[in-house]
């Protein structure tokens, strides 16, 4: 099980680590270039995929945590995480947009 602690205390190698935290899908992934990153992992029609959650510390732990568990309660249902994540970002990307004309109509 994960702690900030032990990610904090993490050394890049010369390969991608990844460390799991628990049985709910939720890994950190070690990369040579000292980023730490956590992935969901998970089967979706027998077959692996992965999903990039976030970096760490810019994702907490406890954040990262929280997302695996909405991710694993979809696959419960017979949802592909996959699709909510796309909506959560596709929610952002609109945001960004009618940020950006209305600084546009603010500002010509």
């Amino acid at each position: 099980m994960l702690s900030n602690t032990t990610i904090d205390r993490l050394k890049p190698g010369a390969k991608t680590k990844r460390i799991s935290d628990r049985r709910d899908g939720l890994t950190l992934e070690m990369r040579p270039s000292g980023k730490k990153v956590f992935i969901f992992r998970f089967q979706w029609e027998h077959k692996p995929q992965t999903l990039t959650l976030g970096c760490y510390p810019s994702l907490s732990l406890a954040a990262a945590r929280e997302l695996a568990v909405g991710y694993r309660s979809c696959l419960h249902v017979g949802i592909d995480p996959r699709e909510k994540f796309r909506a959560t970002n596709a929610d952002k990307i609109l945001f960004k947009a009618v940020a950006e004309c209305s600084y546009d109509v603010i500002m010509p």
